[in-house]
């Protein structure tokens, strides 16, 4: 089983590679950080620093909802704003971390996407795919299909793309659309990734600044 896996994702590296070139996104892999809260764990990527050397981490709104304690890199991390519809939320960090630009439209469809993030709490993991069509998710409406694969713990993540000669934040990763019974090994159990995309992202950090 886990030998099919590694043959998969190797094939998918290969497809993702075929059609462009770009530098290893490893660049941008220590602007995603992992979001930890008392009852649940989640990502968080580096959207910029203040000039007393603190970080603006933004994440999924539900990763912080109902948490009393929030800590990034074991330092307490403060709540500056939220935007409960489109699920954002923008964090405060007492430490420098290297930062990340946003893309200043929405991700375009067919695109060769990075999602970076720690699902089930485990080390920081990526994994490539395409950028997908909005609102293909009836009850998801402003929220973009990828399909890089997404798991608990990858909410509030980081999905990149090459663009400019440099990786950006093309979106949040925010919810798994699940269709079907059984695990995702057996073919009755589909999902989609589905993250806040970055013309959103735009929309939310233009009304904080």
């Amino acid at each position: 089983m886990h030998k099919l896996l590694a043959t998969s994702m190797v094939a998918l590296l290969a497809a993702c590679a075929a059609p462009y070139s770009a530098p290893s996104a490893t660049s941008v892999w220590k602007s995603v950080v992992k979001v930890d809260g008392a009852d649940d764990i989640g990502s968080g990527v580096a959207v910029g620093q203040s000039k007393d050397g603190h970080t603006a981490v933004l994440t999924a709104y539900h990763v912080v909802k109902g948490e009393t304690k929030l800590t990034i890199h074991g330092l307490p991390a403060t709540v500056l704003s939220v935007d409960k519809a489109h699920d954002l939320a923008l964090l405060d960090v007492p430490v420098w971390i290297p930062s990340v630009d946003v893309l200043p439209t929405a991700p375009i469809p067919g695109e060769p996407e990075v999602t970076v993030g720690f699902p089930l709490g485990l080390e920081e993991t990526a994994t490539p795919g395409f950028m997908g069509e909005p609102n293909v998710v009836t009850k998801a409406k402003g929220l973009q299909a990828v399909s890089g694969a997404m798991w608990e713990g990858n909410s509030g993540g980081a999905i990149f793309v090459y663009r400019d000669g440099k990786w950006m934040l093309a979106g949040i990763a925010d919810a798994i659309a699940v269709r079907g019974q059984g695990t995702p090994f057996e073919k009755e159990y589909d999902t989609i990734g589905l993250c806040v995309p970055s013309d959103v992202i735009q929309g939310f950090l233009s009304h904080i600044a």
